[in-house]
């Protein structure tokens, strides 16, 4: 009985939804047609009351927005009211300073008029945004502003355009409730033109319009309200006029009250016939769907597989979606993972040292910042202190890399063991390690820090068969409530170097004497690099005479570079030397050394009609330039001196710490046919095995050793295996700092080449210098002369 039980949409359900759709949306069409008279009536009230309720949102909207935009610009006013560099203006006048700081950030703010004024009623600044848009203000209304807790409002007419007008007194930045004493007054206005009500018309859907003066009070309709805009003496002197945009109006006047009622009962049958056939033959499946694709189960399209119309073929899609989903959430699973993996090996490669696992710069840095920050909040105290390990480069290059590499890992290891929880130790650079000490406030707390670091590297670090003791230079500063992260950063480091001037093993506190210091070397900086760009002239050379101790006559002279400043007076070498070597300018200083020693060298060889010899010091900053062969080569081709006349001096410690550097550079200038002297010789550690590698011509005794001739049979036996030392490897030697008979006598004996010093002759400008090379060649026996 229940198969044939009447079923009038029976022959529907076999149609596509395609097809089933259309016939209904026929069916509801031809109904609503017969209820659209019925439907307006009841349509009519409706809109009326919607209208109603429109009417007033748009009324307390419109009067909302105009409050708004006068708090926005009051606001602003007030606010420049108290800005100390407003006042600073007020007295400077410094119209670059307003353009930059007040007329353009103004303009930005939708402004149209700026005025200032000293409390003397001297006007100071009047700008506008346009220069058609000028408004000639009445200054009296200016002058009678009082300091007030907000800005006062008024209105100024000004021909057909209307000012709104916001003015307060200036203050200083303190007193930002302008109940002090105040120094003169800052007015903003705004021009209310079709541009700015276009701006509140869009806001509020009305139609504005500004009347001049006073405007009879208009009846409390639908459609307007007046709002009255008054002068700084409460006189009205324009109107603003609002008129409602009513967009149901021409409904509710066209509809028809008995329609609407039949239409509504007409449509609310349709609705419900329309709504079961779409519940049966759309809803359902769709629940199903839906249903299916929020829980992610194949289980409820049961029903729908079976069909073969397009709800079917849209359930068998989704259950293939399904299985693909599954795959590709796995995938997607996997690779989330990769992803965060390497997301996170990433960040800390970006923040952490790859050898010893310590914060790197970058990190340092971060922290740092963030720790001053918090001291400057709440005065907890920070410091910093660097850390280097001495003759690091000696373990690295005598050791070979990969025990450096140990040095540092087990180092880092014990400078973490040694800290407290809180502190934060780094690698910048190297063997060049940093610490952050937050809450630390005086000398005494750094000094702990730094102690237990020392007692902590006291004891040998175990490496491969070897037990090797490491020393640390430490340098800290403190923070005093001044210093930003880049001054820490350079304080301490500067205090470092200090520490490692002193010895090994030593610590050193900023203090204002290294600020002293390092603000000096900072100007003999800043100085000396101005002399080499712009004023060359500051810089001159002195010579000093190499005499021959066996023959008596002048074999060269060493160039010496000499700096007189026009207000620091003459400048030490000691002193401007290590500045040009750690500012990079040392390559800059060398090249004018051998461009005016090698003309005035070239000159005296032409008078003396033999070649002379030239001595210049060779640092190691210089020799770590990669063109400095090159460079010395196309000078000496310039100036047209043979090679063999340039004579460069090394230092041996230089040497000493910088072998394959030396010995590859030094190489490649003596191949050329440049001399190289060891100087300063006997004050480093060089042995027999290592001179014997090095590229040297000659060696210069150190006047340490030449000084105590007259004192010490010691000097005298180390002269002498020097100068033995020499001779076995074929070298010649000079003797620096001679300055008596005696030591003249007693490296003539002994058997020194060369020499030069006070006893012979001071280093002498180049005019000074060439009288006297021509007056020691002139008293020159003959024989010696034309050799």
């Amino acid at each position: 009985m229940s198969e044939r039980r009447f079923r009038p949409f029976r022959a529907l359900e076999s149609l596509p939804v395609r097809a089933r759709l259309p016939i209904f949306l026929l069916v509801l069409s031809v109904l609503i047609l017969a209820l659209a008279v019925a439907w307006t009536r009841e349509t009519q009230h409706q809109l009326t009351h919607l209208n109603a309720q429109e009417r007033t949102t748009k009324k307390e909207l419109m009067e909302q927005i105009i409050q708004l935009k006068s708090q926005q610009l009051a606001g602003l006013t007030y606010d420049y009211g108290y800005w100390d560099d407003l006042r600073t203006f007020l007295d400077t006048g410094d119209k670059t300073w307003a353009k930059n700081n007040l007329i353009s950030v103004l303009k930005g703010q939708n402004t149209d008029g700026l005025w200032i004024y000293r409390r003397d009623q001297r006007c100071v600044l009047t700008s506008f945004r346009r220069p058609e848009n000028t408004l000639k203000i009445h200054e009296v209304d200016v002058f009678s502003l009082r300091p007030a807790a907000k800005a006062h409002r008024w209105y100024q007419v000004e021909g057909s355009t209307v000012w709104e007008l916001y003015g307060t007194t200036i203050h200083r930045g303190e007193d930002a409730e302008h109940k002090g004493a105040y120094f003169g007054y800052i007015v903003i206005g705004r021009l209310l033109d079709r541009s700015y009500l276009s701006s509140l018309e869009t806001l509020s859907q009305c139609r504005l319009s500004l009347l001049m003066g006073a405007q009879t009070e208009l009846l409390p309709t639908s459609q307007h309200f007046d709002t009255s805009l008054k002068d700084n003496n409460n006189v009205p002197v324009a109107t603003l006029r609002a008129r409602m945009l009513d967009s149901l109006g021409p409904v509710i006047e066209d509809s028809v009250v008995q329609a609407e009622a039949y239409f509504v009962g007409i449509a609310i049958l349709v609705a419900v016939l329309v709504g079961v056939a779409l519940i049966r033959w759309i809803g359902r499946p769709i629940g199903l769907l839906a249903d299916a694709l929020k829980r992610r189960d194949a289980a409820t399209l049961g029903p729908l597989l079976h069909q073969k119309n397009e709800f079917g073929d849209l359930a068998r899609l989704v259950l293939d979606f399904f299985v693909q989903e599954q795959v590709l959430v796995q995938a997607r699973n996997e690779l989330e993972e990769r992803v965060a993996e390497r997301t996170e090996a990433l960040a800390h490669q970006a923040y952490h040292d790859a050898l010893t696992g310590l914060p790197n710069r970058t990190l340092f840095r971060e922290r740092l910042d963030s720790a001053l920050a918090l001291a400057q909040q709440s005065d907890r105290g920070l410091a910093v202190v660097f850390m280097d390990m001495d003759n690091f480069k000696v373990i690295n290059d005598s050791l070979g890399h990969e025990v450096g590499d140990l040095v540092l890992r087990l180092a880092a290891e014990r400078m973490l063991l040694a800290l407290r929880a809180n502190d934060l130790v780094a690698r910048l650079s190297g063997d060049e390690f940093a610490l952050l000490l937050p809450g630390v406030r005086e000398p005494e707390q750094v000094q702990l820090v730094t102690t237990r670091l020392q007692e902590a590297f006291q004891a040998p670090l175990p490496l491969q068969n070897k037990r090797l003791v490491v020393t640390l230079s430490m340098g800290s500063a403190l923070f005093t409530g001044q210093e930003s992260a880049t001054d820490l950063i350079r304080n301490a480091d500067t205090a470092m170097y200090v520490a490692k001037s002193q010895g090994k093993g030593g610590m050193a506190l900023f203090d204002s004497q290294m600020k002293q210091q390092a603000d000096r070397r900072l100007e003999l900086e800043i100085e000396l690099r101005h002399a080499l760009a712009d004023d060359p002239a500051q810089l001159t050379i002195a010579f000093q005479p190499i005499f021959s101790l066996t023959e008596g006559r002048i074999q060269g002279v060493e160039a010496l570079a000499r700096w007189n400043h026009p207000t620091l007076g003459a400048i030490s070498p000691a002193q401007f030397i290590p500045v040009a070597e750690e500012a990079g300018l040392i390559g800059a200083v060398g090249a004018f050394v051998l461009e005016e020693a090698g003309r005035q060298v070239v000159a005296w060889s032409r008078q003396l009609g033999r070649p002379l010899q030239l001595s210049i010091n060779l640092s190691v900053r210089q020799l770590q330039e990669e063109d400095i062969v090159e460079r010395i080569q196309a000078t000496l081709q310039r100036l047209g001196i043979v090679a063999g006349q340039l004579e460069l001096e090394v230092t041996e410690s230089v040497m000493m710490q910088h072998p394959e550097l030396v010995v590859d550079r030094l190489s490649r200038l003596r191949k050329s046919g440049i001399r190289i002297a060891a100087d300063d010789f006997g004050t480093g550690y060089s042995s027999m095995a290592v001179l014997a590698q090095l590229p040297l011509d000659v060696i210069k005794v150190d006047r340490s050793f030449v000084s105590g001739l007259e004192e010490h049979s010691e000097a005298t036996a180390i002269i002498q295996a020097i100068l033995e030392l020499a001779h076995a490897l074929n070298l010649t030697t000079t003797a620096e700092g001679i300055e008596t008979q005696l030591q003249w006598d007693s490296l003539q004996e002994l058997g020194c080449t060369n020499g030069q010093g006070y006893f012979f002759c001071r280093p002498l400008s180049a005019e000074a210098i060439g009288s006297f090379l021509l007056e020691k060649e002139a008293a020159l026996p003959p024989q010696l002369k034309a050799a």
